[in-house]
């Protein structure tokens, strides 16, 4: 039963929500299921609300949201909706909600769906004063990248020893890595193949079967945003990008807690330093990942590398026209002891199909004697 003061305020609340939305021109998708939410305004603007949406037996307010932790940017559990009860309606195209705190705190929020994104405003109601309008802006997520919300991580516990750490990343699913992933496999190398989930099965792109058939043989998956556009990104856009890619992954079977920002991001979303996470782009991507791999660190590290770094660690592109000599600059020093070192690759842009076939016979022969261990995953490269 809702409680007394919750019931007083409860018309009130949602005759103060900002322009009614309306319907027109609008696809809606299924309001239940796991949301990643921002909700604006200064209480919770910088960090991200995980929600999951279910019907519930009520006949004027069948939803029910219930809140799963999340984590702030520097990754510390947040608690916004501890304690909260949110019961919702979904009419004429519109999801409804109030929100009751413990405090004796209203929030009010309408919102649309357009595909898997949300978009919509927030007010909050405390003794009696309404404040602005906010926007609100989310995106239907996976429990499978959420974990169920068992969050913070599990620390990751690795053997330490002073062998090189070394991981290969192959961008963008073109055909060619048709030809690029074999010589790797025929080397008894791996890779990560960071994959934009909105170019799978395109022309010229791999399918959701060829990228699982080299996962099948120990290659490792992240995720690369969906469109890998160019233009700067609003919250939502930021959003469907990351937790979309992310979810799109899974739900073909290829469940990964990597995300790789595009290097076509510009303006805040062109993450070089830390600072452009201190934010609820950092709360998202802590939330919904464990490695963002960006421009904010050196690609070359040294172990043990704390988990800090996870987030923004670059990486030596080895392909687009770099020449010979570049390359082994950066090989030399991705094998002195206790290193650990990311390489790229764009198959796509190499001067001709066996361009890195020398690299790859170094690697190859560097693994099998033990002067550097190569790993599938940037996942692997953290912990002690």
């Amino acid at each position: 039963m809702l409680g007394s003061v919750f019931c007083a305020v409860l018309a009130g609340c949602l005759d103060n929500v900002a322009t009614p939305l309306t319907a027109s021109n609008v696809r809606v998708s299924d309001p239940t299921g796991w949301w990643v939410l921002v909700l604006g305004g200064p209480q919770f603007g910088s960090h991200v609300q995980v929600v999951r949406v279910h019907a519930s037996s009520h006949s004027a307010w069948p939803l029910r949201g219930d809140p799963v932790p999340s984590l702030d940017w520097q990754g510390l559990p947040s608690e916004d909706l501890l304690g909260a009860t949110a019961i919702g309606r979904f009419e004429g195209g519109v999801v409804s909600w109030v929100i009751q705190f413990p405090d004796s705190q209203v929030a009010s929020a309408q919102y649309q769906i357009v595909g898997d994104s949300a978009f919509g405003a927030v007010t909050y109601q405390t003794s009696g004063i309404v404040s602005p309008s906010y926007p609100l802006w989310g995106v239907q997520a996976d429990s499978a990248i959420l974990l169920g919300g068992r969050l913070p991580w599990r620390s990751r516990v690795r053997a330490l020893d002073s062998i090189p750490l070394v991981l290969l990343r192959v961008d963008d699913v073109p055909t060619t890595d048709l030809d690029f992933l074999p010589r790797l496999s025929a080397r008894g190398l791996v890779a990560e193949i960071a994959v934009p989930s909105g170019f799978v099965g395109r022309p010229n792109r791999l399918t959701w079967e060829q990228i699982r058939y080299w996962t099948h043989r120990g290659f490792g998956v992240a995720a690369h945003s969906r469109t890998h556009g160019g233009a700067r990104l609003g919250g939502v856009d930021f959003a469907a990008e990351v937790v979309g890619s992310l979810k799109d992954l899974a739900s073909h079977g290829l469940t990964t807690r990597v995300f790789v920002q595009p290097g076509t991001w510009v303006d805040s979303s062109y993450v070089n330093t830390t600072q452009k996470l201190h934010n609820w782009r950092g709360a998202l991507l802590k939330t919904c990942s464990r490695v963002f791999e960006a421009y904010a660190h050196y690609p070359l590290q040294r172990e043990p590398v704390p988990d800090s770094m996870a987030f923004g660690l670059g990486h030596f592109t080895i392909s687009d026209a770099v020449s010979r000599d570049t390359i082994l600059a950066y090989w030399q020093r991705a094998t002195q002891l206790h290193s650990v070192t990311v390489f790229m690759v764009h198959s796509s842009r190499l001067q001709s199909p066996d361009a890195l076939d020398w690299f790859l016979d170094s690697l190859a022969d560097a693994t099998a004697r033990r002067r550097v261990r190569l790993v599938s995953s940037s996942d692997s490269l953290f912990g002690n």
